[in-house]
């Protein structure tokens, strides 16, 4: 039979109740859910997070789909050492997303109108484009590089995720579970403090961006 495959975790510390199946091999456990019919990407991440609510679980991304138990087992064995490396790595922690906005949202450039004027005109309005993307790429790395210095003792890692939407930085921090509530506090000094910048915070979720 088919299965979804969902992520790792130590047998020491897996749920028999968090709505999955577990191929078991040696110390480590693979959660799985049988097919038909594949998970939607929600109950992907739904059934992820039952498990992160009883133990540490190294997350599949996307998933994948193998044809067995057997094959399932294998595919723990041959990565063994790697993913009990990882888990060793991840312990304990949670994925924070941060979300910095900036206030006014910046203004959609005007790239698709069609020439009009001379063509000093139009180099002009292309440079005066140019130069406002480059401002704000600038803004969005200070941002960036202050929000990250100031959480620094607070997490064990961290990623600039992409895309980006115009006017938006987004962040990924690896937290220690018992450091969560700490974090968010400074997260709300620092969105007070920061005028023009509004900071959202998200999860905590499994560390998919860790992994």
């Amino acid at each position: 039979m088919p299965l979804h495959l969902l992520g790792f975790s130590r047998r020491a510390d897996i749920c028999r109740e968090s709505g999955v199946d577990w191929v078991v091999l040696g110390e480590l456990a693979a959660a799985v859910l049988p097919l038909p019919p594949p998970p939607t990407p929600l109950e992907h991440a739904a059934r992820l997070a039952a498990i992160y609510r009883h133990c540490d679980v190294l997350p599949m991304r996307f998933g994948a789909v193998l044809p067995d138990a057997a094959v399932v087992g294998h595919f723990t064995s041959r990565e063994q050492g790697k993913l009990m490396e990882q888990l060793g790595r991840l312990q304990g922690t949670a994925e924070f997303g941060v979300r910095i906005a900036f206030s006014p949202a910046p203004a959609s450039p005007a790239s698709s109108e069609p020439p009009q004027g001379s063509p000093a005109q139009y180099l002009a309005r292309r440079r005066a484009q140019y130069q406002s993307q480059d401002q704000l790429a600038l803004r969005a790395q200070f941002s960036a590089e202050h929000c990250t210095s100031m959480l620094k003792g607070h997490c064990r890692d961290w990623r600039r995720l992409s895309p980006e939407p115009a006017g938006v930085v987004r962040l990924a921090f690896l937290v220690e579970r018992c450091l969560s509530e700490t974090f968010a506090e400074i997260l709300a000094t620092l969105s007070v403090e920061r005028l023009g910048e509004h900071y959202e915070l998200l999860g905590p979720w499994p560390p998919y961006s860790f992994v």
